[in-house]
């Protein structure tokens, strides 16, 4: 079902059009995302009208230990950029050096529209955070804004992770949930070595997934 709305001060009297769906809910699709004023309780997510590269990049599927459809684990920074800029993709760069870390090895994070952040270490994408507005879902039917009690339901190897404070699953992903709201916050994907600090924190994979991309 879809409904037309002119905007209202609330939303920055942005015109958008409302549409309901039975498998990720409430959409917005708005004229202009940049004069568009978010809710503090938004239910909907929100696209872009026009915007076809953002909004693929925004429903794409998630897949266990692969990614997604644009990013594959294994892309180095360089090919993700080049990839963003062709497509006219707006992103935000920041790094962690982990100083003091042994090994001292600093992470790089693309984010895309405040939902989706693509992780490298040594130049190789091992880790996507999915939340925000991003709409994809997984094989079995997960996404982001889900009900977190169904997500327990369907998904019966979740475990909880203290000392993240988020849900580990057997089938290959981390699920943090909004206390508030009781819904799925955010999902991440990620390679399998990062099932095993000690495999993971050596890097010893890091050949492995660039020799995959050449």
């Amino acid at each position: 079902m879809q409904k037309k709305s002119p905007g209202s001060d609330k939303h920055g009297n942005t015109p958008y059009v409302k549409v309901s769906t039975n498998d990720v809910g409430k959409l917005k699709i708005v004229s202009d995302i940049t004069k568009y004023v978010f809710g503090k309780k938004e239910n909907a997510k929100i696209f872009l009208q026009g915007g076809e590269n953002m909004n693929k990049y925004m429903q794409e599927k998630i897949e266990p230990y692969i990614g997604l459809e644009s990013f594959k684990f294994g892309d180095t920074l360089s090919e993700v950029r080049n990839k963003l800029k062709s497509d006219k993709i707006a992103f935000s760069q920041s790094v962690d050096p982990h100083k003091g870390c042994q090994p001292e090895v600093a992470w790089t994070f693309i984010e895309i529209n405040k939902s989706i952040t693509l992780c490298f270490a040594l130049d190789v994408l091992f880790e996507i955070v999915l939340e925000g507005q991003y709409v994809g879902s997984t094989p079995e039917g997960f996404f982001v804004g889900m009900p977190f009690q169904k997500l327990l339901e369907l998904d019966k190897t979740l475990e909880y992770n203290e000392d993240d404070e988020d849900y580990i699953s057997e089938k290959g992903y981390w699920f943090e949930e909004n206390i508030e709201t009781g819904k799925v916050a955010s999902i991440t994907v990620f390679i399998p070595e990062a099932n095993d600090n000690n495999e993971f924190f050596g890097y010893n994979w890091v050949p492995k997934y660039r020799r995959s991309t050449i």
